[in-house]
This record gives C-alpha cells, sequence and structure tokens, in this order.
C-alpha cells in the first residue's frame, strides 16, 4: 500500500487527494488537519514548493505516482529527477508517459542521452545525464533547445549539471529506503 508521508503546496494537494485512492488508509492516519496551516496561509512561502514524499512498495505504485503528476504537468515544465540507480526513475517516467496518453515504451535513455515521447497530450523529452561529460556535450545534444520547448522535459541524473537546469523546475529524490520500497520526494532541492 503507497504512503503519502506530508503535503504543503496548493499545487500538491491535488496530487495527495488523487493518491488518497491508493493509499486511503494511510493517508487517513496522516489527516488532513496538517494541510490546514497551508491552504489558509496565503501569504506562506511554502505553497510555492513540493512538499510531498510517497513510499512506493512496488514498481506499479511508482508509476501510479508518474501517471497521478501527469494530469497536473504543463507545456514548458521541467522535472529534475535525482537518485541511485535502480531507485525508480524511469519506472516513474513510464507512468508520466502513461499518464500523458503515450503508448510509446519508455526506456532509460542512459546510451542514447534522449528519448522523445509523443502521442499524448504533451511531448515528452527525457533526458539522462548520466553519461555527459560536460556542458558542452549537453548543449551538443540539445538540451538548451528543447528544456524551453513545448513539452515537457524529464531529466534523470540532473543533480550532475544542477546550474544547466532551469530554475522553474521541479525536483524530485528518489530513494531505496530497502529493497521493496522506494521513496520519491517531491521537496525542491535547495
Amino acid at each position: 500500500m503507497a504512503k503519502i508521508m506530508n503535503c504543503c503546496s496548493l499545487f500538491h494537494v491535488a496530487l495527495a487527494l488523487a493518491w488518497k485512492e491508493c493509499g486511503a488508509e494511510n493517508f487517513r492516519n496522516w489527516g488532513l488537519r496538517a494541510l490546514a496551516a497551508c491552504i489558509k496561509n496565503q501569504g506562506s512561502n511554502v505553497k510555492h514548493s513540493f512538499a510531498v514524499m510517497f513510499i512506493s512498495v512496488s514498481a506499479a505504485e511508482t508509476e501510479g505516482a508518474g501517471a497521478h503528476l501527469a494530469e497536473k504537468i504543463k507545456a514548458g515544465d521541467v522535472l529534475a529527477l535525482v537518485g541511485d540507480l535502480g531507485a525508480g526513475k524511469t519506472q516513474f517516467v513510464k507512468g508520466l508517459a502513461r499518464g500523458l496518453g503515450s503508448k510509446e515504451a519508455v526506456t532509460s535513455p542512459t546510451f542514447t542521452l534522449l528519448h522523445e515521447y509523443r502521442g499524448g497530450r504533451l511531448p515528452i523529452y527525457h533526458f539522462d545525464f548520466y553519461r555527459i561529460e560536460n556542458l558542452t556535450a549537453l548543449w551538443a545534444i540539445g538540451f538548451d533547445e528543447t528544456v524551453f520547448g513545448d513539452g515537457v522535459s524529464v531529466i534523470e541524473w540532473a543533480d550532475r549539471f544542477g546550474d544547466a537546469i532551469p530554475l522553474h523546475a521541479h525536483w524530485i529524490r528518489f530513494e531505496i529506503p530497502s529493497e521493496n520500497q522506494r521513496k520519491i520526494d517531491l521537496a525542491a532541492l535547495a
């Protein structure tokens, strides 16, 4: 059963509510009362930051997290993914593509550096910075033109070239707390 840990952003209240169906028991224990201060305090800077942590216990739940986030994605959004090998980044992108309506097979772009998925509500530009040596190589694959394009840019290993990531990007951290769990932390990285 999926577990939502916390949420303070109005943007992500909708995400948390959507996840209520997947992790209803855990979500009920956490309670919506924790959101009250963030929702009422419209002057707070907290409302503009990601603040959802999701514990997935299967690849399907990790994909489901991506699919639910796809409902809120708009053209020009950038998702900067950070996490070790096997932490669930590509599984998350599979769900995002499915949630946007793409029927294309999603694979890690580790060796090709960029995959493009079309056929959905928005095109997805799926980057992998793992094997990129320097900023010159990053610009050579058209990153600067694509990331400000008509679709959604999703960047695995985004922390390798954090200075190249647009300021409006949404950072998502993936961790492996145990063999069967993946922690997905939608908190803006400092």
